[in-house]
Order: C-alpha cells, then structure tokens, then sequence
C-alpha cells in the first residue's frame, strides 16, 4: 500500500493530566467542556482504584448530575465518551459529529462498570485531497510514561526523532560552519521600542483612514545616538 506521509504517534498514558495542568479530574472536565460546552457542571468526576491492574471506569447518577468515576484521567474519558454514545444516542468522530443533546442530560439507566484492560485503539486518517501517494505508510510508536508523558516529553521526544533521522541540526553545530549564525547567537540582543499604538485598541478593524495615531518614543535618530553611545562605552572596557 502507498500513501503520502510518515506518520509519527506518541502514546502517552498519563499524559491526559497535563490538559487542565492538575488533576485528572480537572483535565477531563475541560474535555468534557470542550466537546460539549455549557454541560461540564452537569458532571461529577470520581477517582477509584484500578482493578487487578487494569484501567476502569463507572458511569452512575444520582439523580441531579451524571457521575463518572475512573482510576486516571483516561478511563475518566472513556466514560464520558461510553455515556454520550450509550445513554446519549451521540457520539463524536473524525467524520462527523451527533451532539444533539437536551438542556438537561438524561440520568443512566442503570449502574455501568467496566474493565478496559489495557487496550486503546488509534484510527489514523489521512486527507489525501485527491492527490496521488508518493511513499510507503509507516506508523512508529513511542511509549511515553512518568515524567515524560506529557506535552513537554512529547516535544522532547519529538526532538530526538527528528535528530536521529538527521532532518534537524542543532544550533550549536550550525555555528561551526556559519560565522554570521555563530556571530548573532554570542551576541547580546538590544530591544529599543520605538513606538506604539493604544491598547487595548479603540479600532478594532484599522485602515489607513481609521487607524489611531502611532505614539512615538524613540525616534531613528534617537536609535542612532543610542547605539553610537553603547558602542563608545562597550570600547571603553576593551
């Protein structure tokens, strides 16, 4: 089979807290506020205990909010997204989404545990835009776990692909090479801010005939004396 992209994925099995950048509970609130805004506080996220190892999750009410309970924030997800196929009749996809739901959510019908064992599915979907494949389709996985199971570690490891391939070249070895790159990554850099206009903004879609005043704080003459000065005193100390 052929198909267009290498497609890199990276697992990571704690990595779900990071989204609310505390608890698990708190991540799986703001994807619950995401995919269906206005009916997180119809929610109660419990914590359990994993069951012989394995991920679990609960869908229960009680009359007033819906209660889900999971051992992680991943089997918190899968139990919001259990109750919105199974009580809600809706679901959300890569081809579509059926998010019709009532002001006030259904209670389930009865008491829901369920053991996930470990196992995940991934559904890679490609947008080919009617052009040809031109290369083999490879999917590597990296399993990202403790510390590095999160954003930061996704990046980092990322990096480390990208390096071991030889697609990127770190900045320290292109200076080796490059004496102009070499000369302005050892050099100070010297912001002067020259002007600016209100804000917040008091016109919101500028033209040349709306656009407010610009106020000006240092004009190119000014930058000029400035940077004449700086290198008077920088060759004072040689």
């Amino acid at each position: 089979m052929k198909n267009f992209c290498l497609i890199t994925l990276f697992i990571c099995f704690s990595g779900l807290p990071v989204w609310g950048g505390g608890t698990s509970e708190k991540a799986v609130y703001d994807l619950i506020e995401r995919v269906t805004p206005g009916y997180a506080s119809q929610y109660r996220l419990e914590m359990i205990q994993p069951e012989n190892g394995s991920d679990v999750y609960e869908v229960d009410g009680d009359g007033q909010r819906i209660i889900l309970r999971g051992n992680n924030a991943v089997s918190l997800a899968t139990a919001f997204n259990w109750y919105l196929k199974y009580t809600c009749h809706a679901h959300v996809s890569w081809f579509g989404n059926q998010l019709k739901l009532p002001a006030k959510l259904p209670q389930p019908a009865n008491k829901e545990r369920r053991i996930i064992n470990g196992k995940y599915r991934v559904y890679p979907v490609f947008k080919l835009d009617g052009e040809s494949p031109y290369e083999d389709l490879k999917i590597e996985y990296f399993y990202l776990t403790g510390d590095d199971a999160n954003y930061s570690g996704m990046a980092r490891r990322y990096r480390r692909y990208k390096l071991d391939k030889g697609e990127i070249v770190p900045l320290s070895v292109r200076m080796q090479t490059n004496e102009a790159l070499s000369y302005a990554a050892n050099s100070v850099m010297i912001r002067i801010r020259c002007g600016w206009k209100p804000a917040p903004p008091q016109v919101l879609h500028q033209t040349p005939e709306n656009e407010p005043p610009m106020h000006v704080a240092c004009d190119f003459n000014r930058v000029g004396n400035l940077l004449d000065e700086l290198k008077t005193q920088l060759q004072s100390f040689d």
